[in-house]
């Protein structure tokens, strides 16, 4: 066919007018809008599914902390009081909930917060002493051994998204 794309519109339109043909028309142009929107929604599925498959293989290695725990499995079996305080960055509130709790209790929570990454103490950088010689390092104590760890301002709180 050599003809030249303006040749076929005048008579197009004309043949549209018809009832027939204009009823045939709509009737492909509905069919089409269905096939697009069944396949918008199709889409959305598969990527969403790969999306699923992907994030939750990769971010759970790139979420495990430096004691190899997972946040978020951390941050989920934390008590409440304590999901709240780190949710929202406050170490008063947080050592609230922790002196509410018993020691046993606050320790382990609060070790498996340092083991997954939600809390970081601030270590302060090892001293070398006077004489080069010897090789004594000085190190601060993260946490005192009787209780839950003091407020500390250089001491950060990680809250762990949920995508």
């Amino acid at each position: 066919m050599q003809r030249h794309p303006r040749d076929v519109v005048l008579p197009f339109f004309k043949r549209i007018a018809e009832p027939v043909y204009r009823k045939g028309f709509d009737e492909a142009v509905a069919g089409f809008v269905t096939r697009i929107q069944k396949r918008a929604v199709d889409k959305r599925k598969e990527m969403r599914a790969q999306q699923a498959e992907e994030g939750e293989e990769l971010s759970r290695e790139e979420r495990l902390g430096p004691g190899g725990l997972d946040p978020v499995e951390v941050f989920e079996s934390l008590p409440q009081s304590m999901q709240e305080a780190f949710e929202a960055k406050d170490t008063q509130m947080l050592q609230v909930a922790l002196e509410s709790m018993p020691l046993d209790e606050a320790k382990r929570h609060m070790e498996r917060c340092e083991a997954s990454g939600l809390w970081v103490s601030q270590k302060k950088e090892p001293a070398a002493t006077q004489d080069d010689d010897e090789d004594d390092v000085t190190e601060a104590a993260e946490t005192p051994a009787d209780g839950p760890p003091p407020e500390d301002p250089a001491a950060t709180v990680a809250v762990p998204r949920s995508d």
